[in-house]
């Protein structure tokens, strides 16, 4: 019987490769009793797709450790080999990982994650940066709304990051615009002058994800 799927994109994702063709080392197959078929798992990188292309063994493997973004699949253009991106709803087509891919931030909580979520995180790397940029910019100076004592620093005692799917795939699809405009100009965007104080502070960790091609930068 034919298969059951929720949506025509799912059953597309599945039979979208060789059934022949190996699996990539690290991705192994997995029984949905749900969907009547088989999805694949890469262990190490906590990634989960339905697309049997993105875990195959090819001549030019997607080596893009983000998660596709929903709706996204990867295919193979078959004039030149290559792989590229096909949105299933809209049909739109691009070479652009960037554009089709995810890539949540790496400390975040749920950057594995392949379902839309919205979560308060306590904490986070940034805590310390948090209270130094409290500490180095702090001005002791008399307002409306200081009637009492001044204080003479302020104290971070918690902070949240929101890890919103929705918003950062906005950010993420309007990011890689600016990248191919900064691509197609040969150049990089012009940056802030001054540079904002938040970027001075940043771990090298976080400051390494950062896309200083289209002049991007941290806030908090």
């Amino acid at each position: 019987p034919p298969l059951a799927f929720e949506n025509e994109g799912l059953r597309r994702a599945a039979t979208s490769a060789d059934p022949s063709a190996l699996l990539a080392p690290g991705w192994e197959q997995v029984w949905s009793n749900s969907q009547n078929a088989h999805y694949y798992c890469h262990r190490a990188s906590r990634r989960v797709t339905w697309n049997r292309t993105e875990a195959v063994v090819g001549d030019e493997q997607d080596e893009d450790g983000r998660a596709l973004s929903p709706g996204w699949e990867v295919a193979r253009s078959k004039s030149t080999d290559s792989i590229y991106y096909h949105h299933l709803a809209s049909g739109r087509t691009t070479w652009n990982s960037s554009e089709a891919r995810i890539g949540y931030p790496s400390y975040w909580r749920h950057a594995s994650q392949t379902s839309s979520f919205l979560d308060l995180v306590h904490g986070g790397p940034a805590f310390r940066q948090v209270q130094m940029l409290l500490s180095s910019t702090f001005l002791t100076i008399r307002t409306r709304d200081r009637k009492s004592r001044l204080p003479l620093a302020l104290e971070a005692v918690r902070i949240w990051r929101i890890e919103n799917s929705t918003v950062w795939q906005k950010y993420a699809s309007h990011r890689a615009g600016l990248q191919e405009m900064a691509r197609e100009a040969c150049t990089s965007l012009p940056g802030c002058s001054p540079p904002a104080k938040t970027q001075e502070l940043l771990l090298c960790e976080i400051k390494k994800t950062m896309y200083e091609n289209v002049n991007e930068i941290y806030l908090f």
